[in-house]
């Protein structure tokens, strides 16, 4: 037996393929009782929407783009790995897919990565992590009109949603702890001087 299309669902209801398809999509110009006759007869009869079509049907995806910015292995840092998790977790709740990729940053293979995904509309919106100085992602995005969410600030002057910790009051309070207990020979182990956490961390440090 082939799958269940909504000419069966239709069929069996005695209603039209139109009204069957709008109360799958929640529709409020259909009644509450049709909707439920509905979606009750689409579990007993296995329907399984085709989502490529609804998706047209919406002019959206319901899908979000994330490039992983990093070298070597896959996955080699388990920053990446707590991220994905995370990341992941919310957008299934909220009926997203992901669309992951991983490449180098920086590189031609990471530009061409962004615009696959942002100019061939793979996806509703990205997300960007580790943000850098003068990132040319975040340059891109948003006279694209692309929709994004970053995890870190910029030193662009650009208006963008953006989630982070304050690295540096926190470098500045750790700092003065240390001299507060007498050290007068501080080492500052820094990530690559690219990154904004790094730089806002080193603020911190020098305001201490």
């Amino acid at each position: 037996m082939g799958a269940v299309t909504l000419k069966d669902l239709a069929a069996e209801l005695g209603l039209s393929i139109p009204t069957v398809s709008r109360a799958l999509a929640g529709y409020d110009d259909v009644a509450e009782s049709t909707r439920g006759r509905v979606l009750q007869a689409a579990e007993e009869m296995g329907y399984v929407p085709d989502v490529t079509a609804r998706r047209l049907q919406k002019g959206q995806t319901d899908t979000l783009g994330f490039v992983i910015p990093t070298r070597g292995p896959r996955f080699s840092d388990p920053f990446f790995g707590e991220l994905l998790s995370g990341i992941g977790n919310e957008a299934a709740s909220q009926n997203f897919d992901l669309l992951v990729s991983t490449r180098s940053p920086d590189t031609a293979e990471e530009q061409a990565a962004y615009r696959r995904m942002a100019e061939s509309r793979l996806v509703d919106g990205m997300l960007v992590v580790r943000t850098r100085v003068s990132d040319w992602r975040i340059s891109y995005l948003s006279p694209a009109g692309v929709p994004f969410v970053a995890f870190g600030r910029s030193d662009l002057g650009v208006d963008f949603p953006y989630v982070d910790e304050d690295g540096s009051r926190g470098l500045e309070l750790v700092t003065q702890h240390l001299v507060e207990l007498g050290h007068q020979r501080l080492a500052f182990i820094s990530a690559p001087p690219n990154l904004m956490f790094c730089v806002t961390r080193k603020v911190g440090l020098d305001a201490a």
